[in-house]
């Protein structure tokens, strides 16, 4: 189905686009997140947008905390938390040093050109 189309336009139904996946595939997808997220932070991070850069971080953590209980759901998510919190270091020690370094910055710094955002948190 396009995008901004109603599934009356098409002439199926919303139930047409269900698609079944199990529990393990879903929470694996899901699982990928993290490192999209992570290359979002280093986008809006480099361009100065500090508030969306710290809501990946939010993310980020909100979403380590979960991992605790879905480990015990789908024991093959091992790999996918090793590397979701290998992202969350990255991002965090990312942030920290642009909090630390941003009283360094001038205040018309060039390199911070603003972009067209093409994800929304």
């Amino acid at each position: 189905m396009k995008r901004g189309t109603s599934p009356a336009a098409t002439g199926g139904s919303a139930a047409a686009a269900a698609v079944l996946v199990s529990y393990d595939a879903y929470i694996l997808g899901l699982s990928d997140v993290s490192g999209e997220l992570m290359r979002y932070f280093v986008k809006c991070a480099g361009i100065g947008e500090l508030t969306k850069s710290a809501g990946v971080v939010r993310c980020l953590r909100q979403m380590s905390s979960g991992y605790g209980t879905l480990q015990a759901i789908a024991p093959c998510l091992e790999n996918k938390i090793g590397v979701h919190r290998r992202n969350l270091a990255k991002v965090e020690d990312i942030n920290y040093n642009l909090n630390l370094r941003r009283s360094e910055l001038p205040a018309s710094n060039f390199l911070l050109l603003p972009i067209e955002d093409d994800f929304v948190i």
